[in-house]
């Protein structure tokens, strides 16, 4: 047996190393990466950014290493259910579980019947799957510290366990059972006799889950070669991957790192990656402080951490500074033009067709509603479906829509299966071409050419979706004849939206790149930005387990260690608490910051959208103990428009340098206005568009007249301006003048 417990901080010190492993024994080595998108960075440092002749290295993650041994035992691998039907199948056995509450005369707790439990649910499922809890062990459990039934405790370990045996009845499984199954096959001759043959490297894990750490460390047989790359985050906490493997082999922690950072403070969130976008314009010329960190010599060096919900902020600064990027995210179908499309057409539908959601609904683009006034018909006020038939009587493309889509809501109306629900969904999408239509609305734009693509991949992931439903052989077994109401039916839609993946477009040569979200494992940029980097996101809000307290996770602990003697079992049971889950936080974020070479920057806005200030993030506090910075740059609210001393972007922004223009009577110049001792009106509504062009525009058109407080009358106001005009036309008659 051989097996080797190697660290790094960057991953490119393990280039190298990579290729030796490779090149020593290329047909038995096989690499185990955490996740898909790590399998072409792999490939890119084994090659050391070259090209393989021949065949590739061989690189699985947990799913393929799972299928391909069921496939060497000559066993059926199970089907992995898709999330949407995770929450289906819950949603199954919740309702038998209730029923047969209310039978035993047991009164539950009034949130388990609400709608989001199911999730909450789903989640605590999930920490128990991965970390191999049996139903059974942690059941007697539940029976010596809790009888009562109706204890959270009690009720999520019996939804458990139903789900378990539910999963096994129709040969499924759920995605975090992956290691357990693979464990399984491990048992068997033909898998012992092929994993003898090869090399397992396991690289770029910070942690493994109970249930991979029983399948790495304990149910390979001796005989395999396991090699373990590991990532350091320069902190002991204990579930740390290298703790975890390399704790009997004798292995010693790294010593103290040194960091390179800097920090860019801004006054919100508008101004904090607009700033980015701004520095990296002016590091590009070698004018910003970030030169402090080095040379950026191309955009294609420095990779940028967001959030999904500041995405677009970002993607929109970056292209007003002519910044190119990519971005390396598998979206999903939520995030495209038929995300909110269900939730806008029931809105409009389940409120009787009201002004406001129907216009919203008519106005999409996959509608392509071309002889579609807006504006006209906000003015109309239509409500109701035969009134919105009336007035679209003569545009006859927007009525085919309109009458359409009041079709699809009826049937909806009823309800049905996830099958029925999705197939009636297909259909819509299809009878009004929704992807013919985006295209002809964006024809001549280039740049929208992403948005066509992710729509049709949309439509492939709900042909694909749908036929899944339809066959009787990948049926999720009785849950899949669920009846959903309504409501129920457009949430469905819309989860399943949120869960359907989208293929990754290709990357832009020398361009930033933009991680929404967590990056995959083994990311490396030669210059590093973490955006928010403030309280509100690292920690963030932890939160104990709704359905499993810490207090319970002790004592379930506890009394797992004074059962088992055995190190390895005993942590193979082990449930994390909230402290242990925070040190994973703060591990994680020691490992993003590792992501850039020579360099990281934290960004963060000192003021949340309700301009209340957000404190500093705990984890960043801690390494200014050990690392100096290299500068701090702020962006307060008064520089918002550079100032007269600083370097400015004239495609991009307005300087307090540059003289004003005359324009004559628009915008009028003057100097401060002084009171008149005469009463006056005006009689037409021009001296106010004189005067301000979009006050004339908001009132007129958007309606924002601002509300009188005083005692202004309208009628009073109406009979003088009549009276008026009657008094001038009579003078104008008299005398010919006015």
């Amino acid at each position: 047996m051989a097996i080797i417990v190697e660290t790094y901080y960057h991953i490119s010190e393990k280039q190298k190393r990579l290729a030796e492993i490779y090149t020593e024994d290329k047909d038995r080595t096989i690499f185990i990466v955490p996740t898909a998108l790590d399998k072409e960075l792999i490939l890119r440092l084994i090659s050391g950014e070259g090209s393989f002749f021949g065949r590739r290295p061989t690189v699985w993650v947990w799913s393929e290493l799972y299928r391909e041994l069921a496939n060497i035992s000559e066993t059926s691998p199970r089907r992995v259910i898709d999330p949407s039907d995770h929450l289906l199948i819950l949603r199954y056995l919740l309702d038998l579980f209730l029923k047969e509450m209310e039978e035993e005369g047991v009164e539950l707790p009034p949130g388990i019947k609400h709608s989001g439990f199911i999730r909450i649910l789903g989640d605590n499922i999930r920490d128990l799957l991965l970390e191999e809890v049996l139903p059974e062990n942690l059941i007697d459990k539940i029976k010596d510290i809790n009888n009562n039934p109706a204890s959270p405790e009690a009720i999520l370990l019996r939804l458990y366990s139903d789900y378990i045996s539910y999963l096994d009845n129709y040969e499924l499984i759920d995605n975090a059972q992956t290691a357990t199954f693979t464990s399984k096959l491990l048992t068997t001759e033909r898998v012992k006799n092929y994993t003898k043959k090869h090399k397992f490297v396991f690289i770029g894990f910070l942690t493994f889950t109970g249930s991979q750490l029983k399948l790495v460390k304990n149910n390979f047989d001796e005989a395999v070669d396991r090699i373990f790359i590991l990532p350091n985050s320069g902190l002991a906490f204990s579930h740390d991957s290298i703790k975890q493997i390399a704790s009997s082999y004798g292995y010693k922690e790294q010593s103290d790192l040194t960091i390179d950072f800097m920090e860019l403070n801004a006054n919100n969130s508008y101004l904090q990656f607009n700033s980015i976008a701004r520095e990296l314009a002016l590091w590009k010329h070698d004018k910003s402080n970030l030169k402090e960190l080095g040379i950026l010599e191309s955009y294609g060096s420095i990779g940028i951490q967001v959030s999904e919900n500041h995405l677009k902020m970002l993607e929109n600064s970056l292209s007003r500074y002519k910044i190119p990027y990519n971005t390396q995210i598998r979206g999903n179908v939520g995030e495209t033009l038929l995300g909110d499309l269900p939730k806008l057409i029931w809105n409009a539908y389940s409120r009787n067709w009201n002004t406001q959601d129907t216009i919203f609904m008519l106005s999409s683009p996959l509608f392509l509603s071309m002889d579609f006034n807006a504006q006209k018909y906000s003015k109309l006020f239509p409500e109701g479906y035969g009134k919105w038939i009336e007035i679209l009587k003569r545009e006859k493309h927007t009525l085919k829509v309109f009458k359409r889509t009041n079709v699809f809501c009826i049937a909806i109306s009823k309800g049905g299966t996830s099958y029925e629900i999705l197939k009636l969904w297909k259909e819509f999408l299809s009878d009004l071409d929704v992807l013919e239509n985006a295209q002809q609305l964006v024809r001549n734009q280039i740049s929208l050419d992403d948005v066509i693509k992710d729509l049709s991949s949309s439509l492939t992931e709900l042909d694909k979706k749908v036929e899944i439903l339809e066959d009787s052989k990948r049926s999720i077994g009785e849950a899949s004849a669920v009846f959903l109401t309504a409501s129920e039916a457009i949430q469905y839609i819309h989860d399943w939206s949120r869960t359907a993946t989208l293929p990754i477009p290709l990357p832009e040569s020398g361009a930033v790149t933009i991680y929404a979200g967590i990056p995959p494992a083994l990311t490396e940029h030669k210059y590093w930005i973490m955006t928010d980097v403030d309280y509100e996101t690292w920690p963030g809000k932890l939160r104990e387990s709704a359905l499993l307290s810490d207090e319970f996770k002790g004592k379930i602990n506890d009394k797992t260690k004074n059962n088992n003697e055995d190190e390895n079992v005993s942590y193979s049971l082990h449930l994390p608490d909230l402290h242990e889950k925070r040190e994973q936080k703060e591990s994680l974020f020691r490992r993003l910051i590792a992501t850039g070479r020579d360099g990281v920057i934290f960004t963060r806005s000192l003021t949340d959208s309700n301009a209340r200030p957000i404190g500093k993030a705990q984890f960043i506090e801690s390494i200014k103990k050990n690392n100096i910075t290299k500068g701090v740059i702020e962006y307060p609210l008064s520089s918002i428009l550079p100032r007269k001393d600083d370097i400015w972007f004239p495609e991009v922004e307005v300087s307090e340098v540059v003289e004003k223009i005359e324009r004559g009577l628009m915008p009028r110049k003057s100097g401060v206005a002084r009171p008149l001792d005469k009463k006056y009106v005006s009689i037409t509504s021009l001296d106010e568009w004189t005067a301000c062009p979009y006050r004339y525009w908001c009132k007129t058109e958007l309606r924002l007249e601002k509300q009188r407080t005083d005692l202004f009358d309208a009628r009073l106001a109406g009979s003088f301006i009549h009276k008026l005009w009657e008094l001038s036309w009579k003078d104008y008659k008299e005398n010919k003048q006015s």
